[in-house]
């Protein structure tokens, strides 16, 4: 009797076994904006001794990666993960593989500054800080390592304006493979906006294959009517900048 009931533990474990290698589980990680939902790339039962134990064997387990509060499995729906993310309410959250670039060499590849409905002092004044005007040691290649999933948070540029106290950066999901953040908002609230305008600096990024992403910068400057008139301005003012990272080897 004994033997038989070993028996049937032995297989009662092999066949949880093979249950939890059977699928790949669904990842969401956290952006401080809600949660970016993935499936992973790695089995269920390869990840362990990486993540939290016990393994699930529900395949709608969710593997939650917070920077706060730790990696964790939880089995509530997307909505609410997201907003436990600090998303807001959206029921509509869609699961995507994405384009993960590839670590290695990577050079900048700066577009030219576009300055629309702009006068001069404004063009000047704004374009100096875009992309297209940076010192030219930008563009020299350098090594870039990107963690699976990919997320715009481990980027340099994300890092350095963090660091320098000019801004956070917070993305937000824009789409399939792409993000957006609005910068120095801050700053930029203190200019005057006419009725339910404002001003602002857009970034928007977009992992187009394993070894293309594109930055787009947008200016917008919008002043209330008769400053905007003062400055001989007919209407909003966009300074606008298309960039890429391009690896450019190993």
């Amino acid at each position: 009797m004994k033997l038989l009931a070993l028996g049937a533990l032995t297989i009662s474990l092999l066949s949880a076994s093979a249950a939890v290698a059977q699928f790949n589980p669904v990842i969401a990680k956290c952006t401080g904006n809600g949660a970016d939902f993935y499936l992973s790339e790695t089995p269920i039962d390869a990840l362990a001794g990486l993540v939290p134990e016990p393994l699930p064997t529900n395949k709608d387990t969710i593997l939650v990666v917070d920077q706060k509060n730790g990696m964790y499995w939880s089995s509530q729906s997307r909505a609410a993960i997201d907003r436990a993310c600090g998303g807001q309410d959206n029921d509509a959250l869609a699961l995507f593989d994405g384009i993960q670039p590839r670590s290695g060499l990577w050079q900048a590849r700066l577009g030219e500054t576009r300055p629309q409905g702009c006068p001069a002092i404004l063009s000047s004044m704004f374009a100096a800080g875009m992309p297209g005007h940076m010192p030219p040691e930008l563009t020299t290649p350098r090594k870039l390592t990107f963690e699976v999933p990919f997320h715009p948070d481990q980027l340099e540029l994300t890092k350095s304006l963090a660091a320098s106290g000019l801004s956070t950066v917070n993305w937000r999901t824009a789409g399939e493979d792409s993000w957006r953040a609005d910068i120095m908002s801050d700053i930029f609230a203190q200019i005057p906006g006419g009725p339910g305008k404002g001003s602002g600096m857009e970034w928007r990024l977009s992992v187009k294959a394993t070894d293309r992403i594109d930055h787009n910068v947008t200016v917008r400057i919008a002043l209330p009517a008769e400053a905007a008139a003062l400055m001989g301005m007919s209407g909003d003012c966009r300074i606008t900048s298309d960039n890429q990272w391009v690896r450019v080897g190993d």
